[in-house]
């Protein structure tokens, strides 16, 4: 593996040489309604997208007429546009087995039972460099968050110590959080080629950090455990021309550099690699994205004060498809292994060693758009923790006993509305059940231990709600 690590700088470098050969284009601006049914997108935030439209750069006269159909045309002026935002997110979960450590298990983000969240107080500031192939362009931009949701978002490095202690801020819940922070360079390839050099968002799946982004309130386990939310480091994102596969169809790929998940910057270490393809067919009103990123990340073992790091492979697939005006489906599935992620104890040689822990799910959501006011929404998802690493965070193999917990599937159904009584307001009740057949190895440990209430049972049913403000 590390001859793999030490090619990825190789492999960026021939990536950004092989994308100056493309030519032309131009930008669409989507602004997301958050009562609106979300498509998959590789958005900044509400307000901001990094979405193009087509334009070609240096045809001939005579070529023109038939290349503006396949690339675009560009723009006569140019406008420097600033943008600056953000809302405030405030929610409650009622739990109907009023756990006494007032934990909601693994769910996270409204994980406090019974109990008032004050999630993201949100702002964000920044000039989008505009990336339509015709001209060179400069932007950047800065987010901020305080809120229970930081507690996600901190990155080792900055919010926290490289131990994970927290650092910004010594509340139990409540702190800051900085998700993004980087300067964007916009060149005149395709139909746009962006450089990012900072702090940003991972953009793995289809849920998103931030809360105008998702229709639930709650997230799915694959969000939660299986995606990095931020990365550090260098991204390319190229613009590709239209009718490649389809008519019409538009092509996004990224390529980067990072310092792993939710990671600032750590000592040592190699650079991780990520790539990300989309493809958008408007005429078949679908959309298929895949993600995937290779680098080292933390284990929960120990050889020193920091923990061990060995190399982590994950990857994402979404695929959306939207049925008439009012109906869309988004089918997503996850995976991922870690290396030397389980520790292997060897009950009869007194020995100890380390082997892979693997990770895969996968969630289907449908979400029908009402009126202009009102949206309903359902979700199913499975999702496997096979080894324990991500959810238990326990992964202990005992030979011949077996696994320290045993089975380590994962289940919700989730049901839940949008409500947008003003244009700057959304409310979005919701009902979730959530289930696990996860129990304690009765050779190695406690059989009576469960997911849920306390660590006692196998299901739990939730209430939650919260309200959006955006300003």
């Amino acid at each position: 593996m590390n001859r793999f690590r030490s090619a990825w700088p190789c492999i960026f470098t021939l990536w950004m040489m092989g994308v100056t050969i493309a030519h032309g284009q131009n930008v669409i601006k989507n602004e997301v309604e958050p009562v609106e049914v979300p498509e998959p997108s590789w958005t900044e935030t509400s307000g901001l997208n990094s979405f193009y439209d087509d334009v070609i750069q240096g045809p001939s006269e005579a070529a023109w007429a038939g290349m503006t159909e396949y690339f675009g045309e560009c723009e006569t002026t140019r406008e420097r546009k600033w943008d600056a935002g953000g809302w405030l997110e405030q929610g409650f979960s009622w739990n109907s087995d009023s756990p006494r450590d007032r934990n909601n298990g693994p769910v996270l983000f409204n994980d406090r039972s019974n109990e008032y969240q004050f999630n993201q107080l949100y702002f964000y500031a920044g000039r989008p460099a505009k990336a339509d192939g015709c001209d060179f362009d400069f932007g950047f931009r800065a987010d901020f968050n305080y809120g229970t949701d930081s507690r996600f978002v901190s990155s080792q490095g900055l919010e926290l110590h490289e131990n994970r202690s927290r650092r910004w801020s010594s509340y139990r819940f409540y702190g800051w959080a900085m998700p993004q922070l980087y300067a964007e360079f916009a060149f005149p390839v395709a139909r746009g080629l962006t450089l990012k050099i900072g702090h940003f968002y991972a953009d793995f799946g289809y849920e998103r950090f931030q809360a105008p982004e998702n229709f639930f309130y709650s997230h799915s386990y694959a969000m939660n455990f299986s995606e990095p939310y931020t990365f550090t480091g260098l991204l390319s994102t190229l613009k590709m021309p239209h009718n490649i596969f389809f008519a019409q169809d538009r092509m996004t790929i990224r390529a980067g550099l990072t310092q792993g998940w939710d990671t600032w910057s750590r000592d040592g270490g190699d650079w991780g690699f990520f790539f990300s393809t989309k493809l958008e067919v408007p005429e078949r009103q679908s959309a298929f994205t895949f993600s995937f990123h290779v680098g080292e990340e933390q284990t929960p073992f120990f050889s020193g004060p920091i923990p061990n790091s060995e190399e982590r492979i994950a990857y994402s697939l979404v695929y959306s498809k939207r049925f008439g005006k009012k109906l869309t489906w988004i089918v997503q599935q996850n995976a991922g292994v870690q290396l030397d992620g389980v520790l292997v104890v060897d009950q009869n040689n007194l020995t100890t060693s380390f082997d892979y822990a693997k990770w895969y799910g996968l969630n289907n959501s449908l979400l029908y758009q009402i009126n202009k006011q009102w949206a309903a929404g359902i979700r199913l998802e499975w999702f496997a923790d096979r080894d324990g690493l991500l959810i238990s965070r326990f992964p202990i193999r005992f030979q011949p006993s077996g696994d320290l917990f045993l089975n380590n599937n994962y289940f919700n159904l989730t049901m839940g509305l949008n409500w947008k009584p003003r244009p700057f307001m959304v409310i979005r009740p919701e009902l979730r059940i959530d289930w696990s057949d996860l129990r304690g190895n009765p050779i190695v440990g406690n059989p009576a231990l469960r997911t849920y209430d306390d660590a006692s049972d196998g299901n739990q049913v939730l209430f939650n709600t919260d309200i959006i403000i955006r300003y």
